[in-house]
């Protein structure tokens, strides 16, 4: 999954023949794309090599998980009715950077500088929510591998299940999920499902979970489990979890599934792309 095999798909595209995938870090899971769906993985690896074309999905990827992020913290706000220095604090700062963000455009803007801006207010929103959960769940950052506090825990217990979803509804539009563009990671077929993702992780999870924590509704002695010193969901945090998940993806599934109609209409049709942007509901509280 380098430059040289995505010309080599689109070199094969030109003669309408199937095309079977298998990288150096994916030995035993083959992709195998039949002429059918070979025309919008062609657009896909275009999209990719064009710098310009990808820069500009990147950037509203980036776009979409910075704003959502920032609906987030203001629906706390509204919710929490505390904690508003930290809160009107971290709100400021993550405006400056999607302003700065929504500022780069031109020849020198790269997919990393974006992603940059992604990781730098990742870091100001995380550290935000932080301060407004109880010590006693030890939640001071992100932890994506060996998590060993009950919220990031749940948090990565749930965007996997999330992930799963916009996979399977990308694959039902023909997309081949490798191919991503924020996120490009050699052999992980779930690159382009993060990317549609970005979008949703705030109103379908965070939205939730960080309230479930703030609000002390989650117990590490009743939802979580210790093997091995690695901390993990037991039943009833899972069966809590996964009804939570069920009920928020339905709700969402529509968007989601429109955002993918709405990548292939860029992709075939040169539609410009809008990302989801998240709306708080009037009085919303939950």
């Amino acid at each position: 999954y380098g430059h040289m095999d995505l010309r080599a798909i689109l070199k094969l595209s030109s003669y309408g023949l199937g095309v079977v995938i298998k990288t150096e870090l994916s030995k035993n899971r083959l992709r195998i794309i039949n002429p059918a769906e070979l025309e919008l993985v062609s657009r896909q690896v275009q999209h990719f090599i064009d710098r310009e074309k990808r820069c500009f999905l990147v950037k509203q990827f980036t776009i979409a998980a910075l704003t959502n992020r920032l609906q987030t913290l203001t629906f706390l706000g509204r919710t929490l009715k505390r904690q508003t220095k930290i809160l009107d604090f971290g709100i400021r700062n993550l405006e400056r950077v999607i302003k700065r963000l929504e500022q780069q455009k031109g020849n020198n803007v790269t997919a990393d500088l974006f992603r940059n801006y992604n990781y730098e207010g990742d870091r100001i929103y995380i550290s935000t929510v932080a301060n407004l959960i109880p010590t006693r769940y030890r939640f001071t950052g992100r932890r994506r591998e060996l998590a060993n506090d009950p919220v990031n825990v749940t948090i990565l217990y749930s965007y996997i299940g999330l992930i799963k979803n916009v996979r399977r509804i990308l694959k039902d539009l023909g997309f081949h999920t490798e191919i991503g563009y924020l996120h490009s990671e050699p052999g992980n077929f779930d690159n382009l499902a993060l990317d549609i993702s970005e979008e949703f992780y705030q109103p379908v999870i965070d939205r939730i979970v960080f309230r479930l924590f703030i609000d002390e509704i989650i117990s590490e002695e009743k939802h979580f489990t210790r093997e091995g010193g690695h901390l993990f969901l037991n039943e009833d945090g899972k069966t809590l979890m996964s009804r939570i998940l069920q009920t928020e993806i339905r709700r969402f599934e529509s968007f989601i599934t429109q955002q993918a109609i709405k990548l292939k209409k860029h992709l075939m049709e040169n539609v410009p792309y809008k990302p989801y942007i998240w709306t708080i509901p009037e009085g919303a509280n939950q």
